[in-house]
């Protein structure tokens, strides 16, 4: 990547990115997943919506229950567990599923996927879209339980460039717009940047800085680095993040 001569932007070394959640889930651990997901990107589980719909109110449970027991007799009584990421919309409309862990037979996983669709309901309105995840443990008896979905902020794609060799701490949200952290000295500048959900840079802004460098300069590097969008339990989605940059 091309830099204008007398401009070299250096980002600031912080913490290691640490994907530790934010917020403590109303069933069981994090995510309900047995693996733990590593990422260098700023991660937290989802603070949206803040009170999580009960399986109920999301699908028909006795009718899915019923039919995953009788899917789980009829491929041999195995033990196990489906996560699926469930997607909404403003109208409470289910947009999209994906299975996200599976420890049965992939083909079983899949059925669960479908029997989940069929069984879907219309949640109540919000005032915007929001995701959470869904885990049907397998059996006799079928357990469904709901928590939240894992929200990964937009990171710098290039990160052999050298203008971006520092780390990324785990400040900040994909969606939040708080101020960034007080600096100190040293031509500390901090961006704002938001991104579409194909990791377009669609506005920047400095939001405090320690230099005398042209805004407009500033700006103009900023637009010419390639991100990862924003992302929910994987799914691209638009969102912000604030990058630290030193000019020296």
């Amino acid at each position: 990547m091309a830099i204008q001569p007398g401009l070299v932007l250096i980002c600031a070394s912080l913490l290691a990115a640490a994907c530790a959640p934010l917020a403590s889930t109303a069933d069981g651990g994090p995510g309900m997943s047995d693996t733990r997901p590593g990422s260098d990107r700023g991660c937290r589980m989802a603070t949206e919506p803040r009170a999580l719909p009960s399986a109920d109110a999301m699908v028909d449970s006795a009718a899915l229950t019923q039919q995953v027991a009788r899917l789980w007799r009829e491929a041999g009584g195995p033990a196990g567990h489906v996560v699926l990421a469930m997607r909404y919309d403003e109208q409470g409309r289910n947009v999209r599923r994906d299975v996200l862990e599976y420890r049965v037979a992939e083909q079983m996983a899949d059925s669960v996927q479908k029997l989940v669709f069929a069984a879907r309901r219309t949640t109540a309105p919000a005032e915007a879209e929001w995701g959470v995840r869904m885990r049907v443990d397998v059996g006799a008896e079928p357990a469904l339980r709901v928590t939240r979905s894992r929200e990964c902020r937009p990171a710098p794609l290039e990160r052999s460039d050298g203008a971006l060799a520092g780390t990324f701490s785990n400040w900040g949200d994909v969606r939040d717009s708080a101020p960034p952290p007080t600096m100190g000295d040293g031509g500390l500048v901090w961006v704002r940047v938001a991104l579409s959900a194909s990791g377009h840079v669609t506005d920047v802004r400095v939001e405090r800085s320690a230099t005398r460098i042209p805004e407009h300069r500033l700006l103009q590097y900023v637009r010419m680095i390639a991100f990862n969008p924003a992302t929910v339990d994987g799914y691209p989605v638009a969102g912000e993040t604030s990058i630290p940059l030193r000019v020296r």
